[in-house]
Protein backbone atom coordinates (compact mmCIF):
# COMPACT_ATOMS: atom_id res chain seq x y z
CA UNK A 1 0.00 0.00 0.00
CA UNK A 2 3.04 2.09 0.75
CA UNK A 3 4.12 1.78 -2.44
CA UNK A 4 1.59 2.42 -4.29
CA UNK A 5 0.36 5.90 -2.12
CA UNK A 6 4.03 6.72 -2.95
CA UNK A 7 3.00 6.33 -6.95
CA UNK A 8 -0.05 8.25 -6.50
CA UNK A 9 1.74 10.68 -4.94
CA UNK A 10 4.19 11.57 -8.21
CA UNK A 11 2.82 13.35 -11.58
CA UNK A 12 4.04 10.84 -13.82
CA UNK A 13 0.82 9.65 -15.78
CA UNK A 14 2.24 6.90 -17.01
CA UNK A 15 2.05 5.35 -13.75
CA UNK A 16 -1.68 5.49 -13.77
CA UNK A 17 -2.18 2.30 -15.12
CA UNK A 18 0.04 0.11 -12.97
CA UNK A 19 -1.36 1.43 -9.80
CA UNK A 20 -5.01 0.60 -10.68
CA UNK A 21 -4.00 -3.26 -12.07
CA UNK A 22 -2.19 -3.29 -8.05
CA UNK A 23 -5.35 -1.75 -6.60
CA UNK A 24 -7.40 -4.19 -7.97
CA UNK A 25 -5.43 -7.20 -5.79
CA UNK A 26 -5.50 -5.06 -2.61
CA UNK A 27 -8.01 -6.61 0.06
CA UNK A 28 -11.11 -5.02 0.45
CA UNK A 29 -9.49 -3.31 3.81
CA UNK A 30 -6.70 -1.78 2.21
CA UNK A 31 -8.19 0.67 0.12
CA UNK A 32 -9.62 3.39 2.11
CA UNK A 33 -11.57 6.03 0.50
CA UNK A 34 -9.20 6.63 -2.56
CA UNK A 35 -10.42 9.03 -5.38
CA UNK A 36 -12.07 6.70 -7.84
CA UNK A 37 -11.37 6.79 -11.73
CA UNK A 38 -12.10 2.91 -11.38
CA UNK A 39 -14.83 0.86 -12.21
CA UNK A 40 -16.96 -0.92 -9.72
CA UNK A 41 -16.01 -3.81 -11.67
CA UNK A 42 -11.95 -3.03 -11.36
CA UNK A 43 -12.37 -2.86 -7.23
CA UNK A 44 -10.94 -5.58 -5.46
CA UNK A 45 -13.79 -7.81 -4.27
CA UNK A 46 -15.85 -7.45 -1.14
CA UNK A 47 -15.07 -3.69 -1.33
CA UNK A 48 -19.03 -2.40 -0.43
CA UNK A 49 -18.78 -5.23 2.54
CA UNK A 50 -15.43 -3.67 4.40
CA UNK A 51 -15.39 -2.22 7.75
CA UNK A 52 -14.00 0.81 6.08
CA UNK A 53 -16.48 1.01 3.24
CA UNK A 54 -19.03 0.80 5.72
CA UNK A 55 -17.80 2.37 8.75
CA UNK A 56 -16.91 5.29 6.59
CA UNK A 57 -20.41 5.12 4.63
CA UNK A 58 -22.00 4.94 7.91
CA UNK A 59 -20.02 8.40 9.19
CA UNK A 60 -21.74 10.03 6.24
CA UNK A 61 -25.53 9.64 6.77
CA UNK A 62 -25.07 10.09 10.73
CA UNK A 63 -23.05 13.38 10.62
CA UNK A 64 -25.77 14.78 7.52
CA UNK A 65 -28.64 13.67 10.03
CA UNK A 66 -26.84 15.78 12.65
CA UNK A 67 -25.88 18.34 10.24
CA UNK A 68 -29.30 18.87 9.09
CA UNK A 69 -31.21 18.25 13.14
CA UNK A 70 -28.83 20.99 14.42
CA UNK A 71 -31.85 23.49 13.13
CA UNK A 72 -34.54 21.45 12.95
CA UNK A 73 -34.55 20.08 16.20
CA UNK A 74 -34.45 23.96 17.89
CA UNK A 75 -36.81 25.58 15.87
CA UNK A 76 -40.10 24.10 16.48
CA UNK A 77 -39.41 24.73 20.31
CA UNK A 78 -37.74 27.81 20.38
CA UNK A 79 -40.41 28.96 22.86
CA UNK A 80 -40.63 26.56 25.28
CA UNK A 81 -36.53 26.70 25.51
CA UNK A 82 -37.11 31.19 25.87
CA UNK A 83 -39.68 29.60 28.87
CA UNK A 84 -37.35 28.01 30.54
CA UNK A 85 -33.90 30.06 30.51
CA UNK A 86 -35.45 33.38 28.66
CA UNK A 87 -36.98 35.43 28.17
CA UNK A 88 -34.13 37.09 25.93
CA UNK A 89 -35.32 39.22 23.15
CA UNK A 90 -32.51 37.83 20.76
CA UNK A 91 -33.71 34.40 21.44
CA UNK A 92 -34.10 34.66 17.08
CA UNK A 93 -30.27 34.11 16.99
CA UNK A 94 -30.47 30.92 18.00
CA UNK A 95 -31.76 29.84 14.53
CA UNK A 96 -30.33 32.59 12.81
CA UNK A 97 -26.48 32.05 13.89
CA UNK A 98 -26.95 27.90 12.85
CA UNK A 99 -28.24 29.41 9.18
CA UNK A 100 -25.17 32.00 8.73
CA UNK A 101 -22.60 29.81 10.11
CA UNK A 102 -23.21 26.88 8.29
CA UNK A 103 -24.01 28.55 5.07
CA UNK A 104 -20.58 30.43 5.15
CA UNK A 105 -18.72 27.28 5.71
CA UNK A 106 -20.55 25.67 2.80
CA UNK A 107 -18.48 27.74 0.11
CA UNK A 108 -15.18 27.03 1.53
CA UNK A 109 -15.40 23.61 2.83
CA UNK A 110 -15.35 21.98 -0.67
CA UNK A 111 -12.34 24.17 -1.77
CA UNK A 112 -10.44 23.54 1.10
CA UNK A 113 -10.90 19.86 1.31
CA UNK A 114 -9.67 19.59 -2.16
CA UNK A 115 -6.59 21.56 -1.91
CA UNK A 116 -5.56 19.87 1.64
CA UNK A 117 -7.22 16.35 1.82
CA UNK A 118 -10.87 15.44 3.75
CA UNK A 119 -9.79 13.45 6.33
CA UNK A 120 -9.66 15.66 9.24
CA UNK A 121 -11.31 18.61 8.10
CA UNK A 122 -14.12 16.25 8.51
CA UNK A 123 -13.30 14.60 11.59
CA UNK A 124 -12.53 18.15 13.41
CA UNK A 125 -16.24 19.57 11.96
CA UNK A 126 -17.97 16.66 13.88
CA UNK A 127 -15.79 17.39 16.71
CA UNK A 128 -16.53 20.99 16.51
CA UNK A 129 -20.54 19.77 15.98
CA UNK A 130 -20.55 17.46 19.40
CA UNK A 131 -18.75 20.49 21.23
CA UNK A 132 -21.69 22.53 20.02
CA UNK A 133 -24.43 20.09 21.06
CA UNK A 134 -22.75 20.07 24.89
CA UNK A 135 -22.71 23.62 24.73
CA UNK A 136 -26.68 23.72 23.89
CA UNK A 137 -27.64 21.05 26.34
CA UNK A 138 -26.19 22.67 29.38
CA UNK A 139 -26.79 26.37 27.85
CA UNK A 140 -28.03 28.30 31.45
CA UNK A 141 -29.47 31.66 29.05
CA UNK A 142 -30.16 32.47 25.64
CA UNK A 143 -26.79 33.49 24.79
CA UNK A 144 -25.35 30.57 25.70
CA UNK A 145 -27.68 28.55 23.54
CA UNK A 146 -26.73 31.03 20.38
CA UNK A 147 -22.61 30.09 20.91
CA UNK A 148 -23.82 26.24 20.74
CA UNK A 149 -25.63 26.88 18.15
CA UNK A 150 -23.15 28.80 16.13
CA UNK A 151 -20.60 25.76 17.08
CA UNK A 152 -23.49 23.71 15.45
CA UNK A 153 -23.48 25.57 12.65
CA UNK A 154 -19.95 25.54 11.97
CA UNK A 155 -19.56 22.28 12.38
CA UNK A 156 -23.01 21.59 10.35
CA UNK A 157 -21.17 23.47 7.35
CA UNK A 158 -18.81 20.22 7.02
CA UNK A 159 -21.77 17.55 8.07
CA UNK A 160 -23.90 19.07 5.00
CA UNK A 161 -20.53 18.43 2.33
CA UNK A 162 -21.22 15.16 2.22
CA UNK A 163 -20.76 15.13 -1.87
CA UNK A 164 -17.34 15.53 -1.41
CA UNK A 165 -17.09 12.33 0.35
CA UNK A 166 -19.48 9.95 -1.30
CA UNK A 167 -17.46 10.65 -4.37
CA UNK A 168 -14.52 9.23 -3.10
CA UNK A 169 -15.94 6.23 -1.60
CA UNK A 170 -18.30 5.53 -4.58
CA UNK A 171 -17.76 4.88 -8.16
CA UNK A 172 -19.81 7.07 -10.57
CA UNK A 173 -22.36 4.38 -11.56
CA UNK A 174 -23.62 4.43 -7.99
CA UNK A 175 -23.50 7.51 -6.36
CA UNK A 176 -26.85 7.96 -7.39
CA UNK A 177 -27.92 5.41 -4.56
CA UNK A 178 -25.14 6.33 -2.17
CA UNK A 179 -26.78 10.21 -2.11
CA UNK A 180 -30.44 8.23 -1.51
CA UNK A 181 -28.70 6.60 1.01
CA UNK A 182 -27.63 9.45 2.73
CA UNK A 183 -30.89 11.93 2.46
CA UNK A 184 -32.35 8.78 4.16
CA UNK A 185 -30.90 10.41 7.13
CA UNK A 186 -32.23 13.43 6.37
CA UNK A 187 -36.05 12.41 6.85
CA UNK A 188 -36.48 11.56 10.56
CA UNK A 189 -34.74 15.18 11.41
CA UNK A 190 -36.11 17.00 9.20
CA UNK A 191 -39.73 15.58 8.17
CA UNK A 192 -40.40 14.32 11.97
CA UNK A 193 -38.00 16.87 13.73
CA UNK A 194 -40.87 18.84 15.16
CA UNK A 195 -42.65 15.33 16.43
CA UNK A 196 -39.25 14.30 17.94
CA UNK A 197 -38.66 17.72 19.55
CA UNK A 198 -42.02 17.84 20.96
CA UNK A 199 -41.49 14.69 22.21
CA UNK A 200 -39.03 15.61 24.21
CA UNK A 201 -40.65 18.21 25.33
CA UNK A 202 -43.80 16.88 26.46
CA UNK A 203 -42.95 13.19 27.12
CA UNK A 204 -39.96 12.78 28.91
CA UNK A 205 -38.26 14.48 32.08
CA UNK A 206 -35.42 16.15 30.17
CA UNK A 207 -37.65 18.25 28.30
CA UNK A 208 -36.12 20.39 25.66
CA UNK A 209 -32.11 19.49 26.54
CA UNK A 210 -33.07 16.71 25.26
CA UNK A 211 -32.99 16.69 22.18
CA UNK A 212 -29.18 18.19 22.16
CA UNK A 213 -28.63 15.12 24.51
CA UNK A 214 -29.42 12.73 21.44
CA UNK A 215 -27.22 15.47 19.09
CA UNK A 216 -24.73 14.61 21.10
CA UNK A 217 -24.51 10.57 20.74
CA UNK A 218 -24.82 11.09 17.36
CA UNK A 219 -22.23 13.48 16.72
CA UNK A 220 -19.81 11.31 19.16
CA UNK A 221 -20.90 8.27 16.94
CA UNK A 222 -20.15 10.03 13.52
CA UNK A 223 -17.00 11.42 14.70
CA UNK A 224 -15.47 8.18 16.21
CA UNK A 225 -16.47 6.43 12.64
CA UNK A 226 -15.18 9.50 10.60
CA UNK A 227 -11.76 8.49 12.66
CA UNK A 228 -11.53 4.85 12.11
CA UNK A 229 -13.22 4.54 9.36
CA UNK A 230 -12.44 7.37 6.77
CA UNK A 231 -9.22 7.22 5.26
CA UNK A 232 -9.43 9.19 1.90
CA UNK A 233 -6.20 10.16 -0.45
CA UNK A 234 -3.62 12.96 2.02
CA UNK A 235 -2.34 15.69 0.39
CA UNK A 236 1.05 14.08 -0.98
CA UNK A 237 -1.09 11.52 -2.40
CA UNK A 238 -3.46 14.33 -4.50
CA UNK A 239 -0.88 16.87 -5.30
CA UNK A 240 2.60 15.26 -4.90
CA UNK A 241 5.42 15.91 -1.77
CA UNK A 242 6.57 19.12 -1.11
CA UNK A 243 3.75 21.07 -2.58
CA UNK A 244 1.95 22.49 0.60
CA UNK A 245 3.81 25.28 0.65
CA UNK A 246 3.01 26.55 -2.77
CA UNK A 247 -0.97 26.17 -2.06
CA UNK A 248 -0.69 28.34 0.59
CA UNK A 249 0.84 30.96 -1.01
CA UNK A 250 -1.35 30.75 -3.90
CA UNK A 251 -4.48 30.05 -2.30
CA UNK A 252 -6.75 33.63 -2.87
CA UNK A 253 -7.51 34.75 0.99
CA UNK A 254 -8.63 38.38 -0.19
CA UNK A 255 -11.17 36.72 -2.65
CA UNK A 256 -12.17 34.67 -0.30
CA UNK A 257 -12.87 36.95 2.54
CA UNK A 258 -15.13 39.11 -0.08
CA UNK A 259 -17.22 36.26 -0.86
CA UNK A 260 -17.33 35.32 2.69
CA UNK A 261 -18.14 38.89 3.81
CA UNK A 262 -20.61 39.46 1.27
CA UNK A 263 -22.51 36.32 1.57
CA UNK A 264 -22.64 37.28 5.54
CA UNK A 265 -24.01 40.61 5.01
CA UNK A 266 -26.51 39.29 2.69
CA UNK A 267 -28.20 36.72 4.80
CA UNK A 268 -27.72 38.79 7.66
CA UNK A 269 -29.89 41.59 6.53
CA UNK A 270 -32.31 38.95 4.87
CA UNK A 271 -33.05 37.05 8.06
CA UNK A 272 -33.34 39.75 10.22
CA UNK A 273 -36.17 40.99 7.40
CA UNK A 274 -37.46 38.27 7.76
CA UNK A 275 -37.79 37.75 11.57
CA UNK A 276 -39.24 41.34 12.32
CA UNK A 277 -41.77 40.60 9.68
CA UNK A 278 -42.60 37.18 11.39
CA UNK A 279 -42.32 38.63 15.17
Amino acid sequence: MADIKQELATDDVSHIEEVHEKTVELDAGDVKGRDFTLLSSQLPKGYFTSASFLGSMFAIGSSFGCGVAGFTFAAPILSYINADIGPDPNLTWVALSYLLTSSIGLIIVGRLTDIFGRRWFFIVGSLIALLGSIVCATAPSIPALIAGETLVGVGGSVQLSYAFVVGELVPIQYRFLATGYVFLWGIPFSGFAPAISYAFVFQTSVGWRGVYYLLIAMNAASTAAYYFFYHPPTFQMKHGAGRQLEFLKNFDYIGTFIVTLGLLLFLMVSLLRMSRSRF
